[in-house]
């Protein structure tokens, strides 16, 4: 019997300690969920006051938004750049605002700024990717590197910076993190956007940023593409809109990897989208 005692009282630190483990994973669990949550919160908004600041500051001059992904981020050349090939074309100088995240879709993008539905631009200028392949969800693992260095490195608050490019060049493999396709019921709050701004005078232009050329073939040739014609005729149905794309297949040297544009790919679609933009503008 006095055995018996002893080797349960041998059995108790263990169990003690799974219990503190367990206790401490679910604080650093909740932490890292905190902070993700507040990193989101303040990425919107950090860029809501962007673009609240750069349309006071447009005053009567025409305004242009272009909305999109880490795609939109790559593709399109710096705002000024852009607004003085519109003034030279037209004669008119825009302000162009660019609001682009990482790995998102339309409708957290408007979900998580309510201010879209505050202003009206002249023109919205949209990434038509986000109609076809729905971003995967990050998993709280995966993004523990990246909550870990911004809490190290004081960026939780990071401010938003609509110029900023990739540091380093990514892989060039297979396009990576796609969760499917994009469903027409993730399109409603976009179609409720669009819908209030063309009421108010808004033009709106969807734009195809073009991948890679095997990756664009695939994306027009395939099973898949019913789906994208699907989700825009979906839209089309209450919504004016212009579609444009440069119908382009370029090849690896002009991409970081098969999705991302490069510096050489930013230069030549930007010229392509000024041409586009330019005749926009003189119709306002």
């Amino acid at each position: 019997m006095k055995k018996m005692d002893n080797n349960e009282g041998k059995a108790t630190p263990p169990l003690l300690i799974w219990v503190i483990f367990s206790i401490i994973a679910l604080i650093v669990i909740t932490g890292l969920f905190y902070l993700r949550t507040i990193k989101k919160e303040n990425d919107f908004t950090q860029r809501s006051y962007y673009l609240q600041h750069t349309i006071k500051a447009a005053g009567i001059k025409p305004v242009v938004l272009i909305l999109g992904t880490s795609l939109t981020r790559c593709a399109y050349d710096s705002s000024s750049k852009i607004e003085k090939f519109i003034q030279d074309s037209t004669g008119k100088r825009p302000v162009i605002a660019k609001v682009w995240s990482n790995g998102t879709n339309l409708e957290t993008i408007i979900n998580h700024m309510p201010v879209l539905m505050e202003i009206h631009p002249d023109i919205l200028v949209v990434e038509a990717n986000m109609f076809c392949y729905a971003a995967e969800d990050q998993h709280l693992v995966n993004e523990i590197p990246s909550l870990l260095y911004s809490l190290t490195a004081e960026r939780i608050y990071k401010p938003y910076l609509p110029e900023e490019k990739p540091k380093k060049p990514q892989d060039n493999g297979e396009i990576k993190n796609r969760n499917g396709i994009i469903d027409t019921s993730q399109l409603y709050s976009f179609k409720l956007l669009a819908s209030s701004l063309e009421k108010q005078g808004t033009k709106i232009i969807l734009v195809n940023i073009p991948v890679e050329a095997s990756e664009e073939i695939k994306k027009w040739s395939s099973s898949d593409t019913l789906y994208f014609n699907r989700n825009m005729n979906y839209v089309k149905k209450e919504i004016s809109f212009t579609y444009c794309d440069p119908k382009q297949y370029w090849d690896m040297s002009y991409y970081y990897n098969r999705g991302h544009l490069n510096l050489k790919g930013c230069k030549a679609f930007t010229q392509w989208f000024c041409e586009q933009l330019s005749e926009q503008v003189k119709q306002l």
